[in-house]
């Protein structure tokens, strides 16, 4: 798996926790509609730093709890560095 699909699979297991529409994590991050569709559908290739710590903020969490999930383990680091 890679952190981009880990990224969009937590990001809509939050919305679905906290009955929030895409449109409303966008106002809440400040990441642009066209960059979160593409996230959601698995379409974005940079998912940075910068990426998770709006996302984080757009659920009033800080960013270690974002990434404290079961999809992130199955997430190849090694493999997406080496690209």
């Amino acid at each position: 798996m890679t952190n981009c699909k880990a990224i969009a699979l937590r990001t809509t297991k939050l919305m679905l926790e906290r009955n929030m529409t895409a449109y409303a994590v966008c106002n809440k991050s400040y990441i642009p509609f066209s960059t979160m569709f593409n996230i959601l559908n698995e379409k974005h290739t940079d998912c940075n730093l910068t990426i998770i710590y709006k996302l984080a903020f757009a659920f009033d969490m800080d960013i270690l709890e974002f990434l404290d999930d079961e999809v992130f383990k199955k997430v190849d680091i090694l493999k997406e560095l080496v690209k």
